[in-house]
């Protein structure tokens, strides 16, 4: 007696399949019966990166997808921020700096002048102070 043959669907369900990819595959000559042909077309490369087979590819393919489902919800819950708000935050925090610095050299000369270097190093100290003061401050404008 005649082993019976198995359905279409028992066929892509064995083999993780879908019907369009068992019917694309029949049009390419591949005996759907033939469990060894069903392997052979399975581990062909297509589109899969370093020869991986189809379930290694689609296995990779949905672990990308969850890392960057992730990487959405942690930007959402603000757990993570992206690479251009840090080089936007620290071009504002250079610019702050610079500006701070600048503001050094147009004021200091003036009020040093004629000083003591005990009072000289006070004055500095206190200019820096309160730059540092104004770049530690999250509602100063460079973090604005």
């Amino acid at each position: 007696m005649k082993k019976a043959r198995p359905t279409l669907g028992a066929i892509c369900k064995k083999h993780g399949i879908t019907r369009n990819t068992l019917a694309a595959w029949q049009s390419e000559g591949v005996d759907i019966y033939s469990d060894t042909a069903m392997a052979a077309r399975a581990s062909v490369k297509h589109g899969a990166a370093h020869g991986e087979d189809m379930k290694t590819a689609r296995l990779r393919k949905l672990r990308a997808e969850a890392s960057a489902a992730e990487l959405k919800v942690a930007e959402l819950e603000k757990t993570m921020i992206s690479i251009a708000e840090v080089s936007q935050a620290f071009t504002a925090a250079s610019a702050a700096v610079r500006a701070g610095i600048m503001r050094l050299c147009a004021d200091l000369p003036i009020q040093l002048e004629g000083l003591s270097a005990a009072k000289m190093q006070s004055i500095i100290r206190d200019h820096c102070t309160r730059i540092l003061r104004e770049l530690s401050d999250e509602k100063s404008e460079p973090w604005k």
